[in-house]
């Protein structure tokens, strides 16, 4: 057991308190015997919240060793990682008595919580979660050295309120060392949550030891309530019957005795994992021929440790549904055109790395495959976004993927049987107006030119019909609207896709036809007109001999009604100008 010896004037922090001048003590969030969670404030960072655990600086952990250790350990390990889904800890404060780690505030709650307050979890939520864990102790043993993380269970799990997880307290995690020799010679972790081979075993943990402990986790969120301390541990369906059998079966392979006969990794898992309905009884014995191949990895798994590969009960070279995998699978899929293909396998790997923009790149990619991103496709894509949004924000990448977003719907959306009319672009253009926005707003964007251009036509087009309708539409918003329109002009020739030109040459031509007097009223000279109009009747009629063949037949029917729609703003520009100087006179 713990012990802790304070010094006589010790005394925990208190809501008001502030700690070493920064940081302001809100409210006690979690406590422990060693320990308590504060929220707290940053006085020097407008509106940043953080979780503060307070710890007694003289306490000894079970074996006699001071918990001070361990935090160090832990600050140690986490000074190396970047992971979504892995709570990082920036800065460690101490005073003679405690020790204070400040770490992310995450908001929600454990799930060991969500356990208590709702009862057992479903299999698609469970599956979402720990697809995330599997993704984040993936990365953790992918590490040189790998991290052995040694404690999972519902308690170390934060669930955030957009549906995103976080990893803490790596505080018993440990670095794998490449020593066939080299025993654990502590017994660490929970007890139902770990591995047999944590309790003093005469040999090392390794990554099928936090295998062990997803399984366990998943026997407590299934059956809505922590796993009894046994091994082996029983079947989840004894404690909810309603537990599928694929969910069943991986549970049971991640709680093995035998190490070999886990999953020898968290993609293996993984990819079971995404397909967990398939594997039934059947499944189960065709995977029994195989327990004798799994034995034969771990017996090369060691030959590798002892030729200095870190191999982690994986053989080398075997390949792995991995996000990188996923990846080009996905890209192999869009070369080929397998939209379906395509989309299942960058879904996959955003399920993996909900942080990877790259992913969502791909399913942008195999949408546009058939030319069109219809209203199913964009629950689809709108559901792992929106799930996604908080830990996208933080990508590098993130004003791109809001521009291609963008993209997408300006050129690409389907909402209805409208078709390629001038109410059809102008929701498109609608759709598109946030993604552009959020990319025209980032100074250090390479093309916020473009995405500024977009953005200014998007929301002309979002508030003019409102504007018309109430009469308060003025010489500035056309003004405005015609300097978009001009700079959107100057960029075709630099779009190769003939689609983009399409529908640029479009939107001018419904903008003269629409707008003519606005433009008229805000100064806008005929020679301007007619030349903005030029533009737009050249590039239609190029597009012409381009989708002639009978390959294109749709959309040389496309640019055959473009090109009457042209005509007929000609003969619009004439009308309204000749009537303007009639006007004056």
């Amino acid at each position: 057991m713990a012990r802790v010896r304070r010094g006589a004037n010790a005394r925990r922090a208190r809501v008001g308190d502030v700690i070493k001048g920064q940081y302001k003590i809100l409210q006690i969030i979690g406590s422990g015997g060693m320990s308590r969670v504060y929220l707290a404030s940053d006085l020097q960072l407008t509106n940043k919240m953080w979780a503060i655990k307070e710890v007694d600086r003289h306490a000894t952990d079970p074996v006699g060793r001071p918990i001070e250790q361990s935090l160090a350990r832990e600050a140690d390990l986490l000074s190396k990682l970047n992971h979504p889904n892995i709570v990082d800890i920036v800065n460690i404060e101490k005073t003679d008595d405690f020790i204070y780690v400040v770490e992310d505030y995450v908001e929600g709650d454990t799930l060991d919580a969500e356990v208590r307050k709702e009862g057992p979890q479903s299999e698609e939520d469970v599956q979402r979660w720990m697809l995330q864990i599997c993704d984040a102790l993936g990365y953790l043993h992918e590490q040189n050295p790998p991290i052995i993380y040694r404690d999972m269970k519902p308690k170390n799990i934060m669930l955030h309120p957009d549906g995103y997880i976080k990893l803490i307290d790596l505080g018993v995690a440990r670095e794998y060392v490449d020593d066939a020799s080299r025993t654990d010679t502590v017994a660490f972790g929970t007890e139902g949550y770990a591995a047999p081979e944590q309790y003093g075993a005469k040999t090392q943990t390794d990554a099928r030891t936090d295998i062990y402990g997803i399984g366990a986790t998943m026997w407590h969120l299934l059956a809505g309530g922590a796993p009894p301390m046994e091994f082996p541990l029983p079947d989840v369906r004894t404690a909810n019957p309603n537990v599928s059998e694929g969910f069943a079966n991986i549970i049971a392979r991640c709680c093995k005795l035998d190490r070999a006969e886990r999953y020898q990794s968290c993609e293996e898992l993984a990819v079971d994992l995404e397909r967990y309905e398939e594997l039934t009884a059947e499944y189960r014995a065709r995977q029994a021929k195989k327990v004798r191949t799994f034995a034969g990895c771990a017996v090369g798994a060691a030959l590798c440790l002892v030729l200095g590969g870190v191999c982690l009960g994986v053989r080398e070279g075997v390949i792995t549904q991995n996000v990188e995998y996923q990846l080009q699978i996905g890209d192999s899929a869009v070369r080929s055109s397998d939209a379906e293909a395509a989309q299942e396998a960058y879904l996959d790997a955003i399920s993996r790395r909900p942080a990877d923009t790259r992913g969502y790149e791909g399913l942008i990619a195999s949408y546009k495959i058939d030319g069109e991103f219809d209203t199913d496709e964009k629950a689809q894509f709108d559901d792992v976004y929106q799930t996604n949004l908080e830990q996208l924000r933080n990508s590098s990448e993130f004003s791109q993927l809001s521009f291609d977003i963008g993209q997408l719907y300006w050129y690409y959306y389907a909402y209805g049987d409208a078709g390629d009319s001038e109410e059809n672009q102008s929701t498109r253009i609608k759709a598109s107006a946030s993604y552009f926005e959020t990319a025209a707003n980032d100074v250090s964007f390479p093309d916020r030119q473009r995405a500024q251009i977009y953005n200014g036509i998007a929301q002309f087009n979002t508030k003019i019909a409102e504007a018309m309708r109430t009469d308060s539409d003025s010489d500035e918003d056309y003004t405005e609207y015609w300097g978009y329109l001009t700079q959107l002009a100057d960029t075709i020739d630099a779009d190769t896709n003939d689609r983009v030109r399409l529908d640029s040459y479009e939107l001018i031509c419904n903008a003269l036809e629409t707008y003519l007097y606005g433009f008229e009223g805000a100064g806008i000279s005929q020679s301007e007109v007619e030349d903005l109009y030029q533009v737009a009747y050249d590039g239609l009629t190029d597009l012409e001999d381009r989708f002639g063949a009978d390959d294109a037949e749709a959309e040389a029917q496309r640019v055959d009604a473009l090109s009457r729609l042209s005509n007929q703003v000609r003969t619009r520009i004439t009308t309204v100008y000749a009537g303007a100087v009639v006007g004056e006179n």
